[in-house]
């Protein structure tokens, strides 16, 4: 006899900020929990998956400093060289003009 048992499940929920300790370490949990309903049943039960997400946020967390840094480097205020070397640029072209008027 062939079953008509299924199972139809809302969107999942994630949860990534649970910790836990392994071997003196901290690290990270993360759930991710769906509602399932059972066809032909008036049951609705969870369906929670758990991992160790702390390898993943340690990535993202890298990613993070680093693009923070490039802003910052970004948002730096230009240095003398920077500024003196067109002024001085100019400022010479000038003077070979004043030179080449002269003679």
């Amino acid at each position: 006899m062939k079953s008509n048992r299924g199972f139809s499940g809302e969107p999942s929920r994630r949860c990534d900020r649970l910790l836990f300790e392994v071997k003196a370490k901290t690290r990270l949990l993360g759930l991710t929990i769906t509602r399932v309903h059972m066809v032909g049943e008036d049951l609705t039960r969870l369906l929670v998956i758990g991992s160790d997400t702390s390898g993943q946020r340690n990535v993202l967390e890298d990613q993070l400093r680093q693009a923070q840094k490039l802003e910052s480097v970004d948002n730096s205020p230009p240095d003398a060289h920077e500024i003196n070397t067109p002024t001085q640029y100019i400022g010479d072209n000038v003077r070979f003009l004043k030179t080449l008027s002269r003679s």
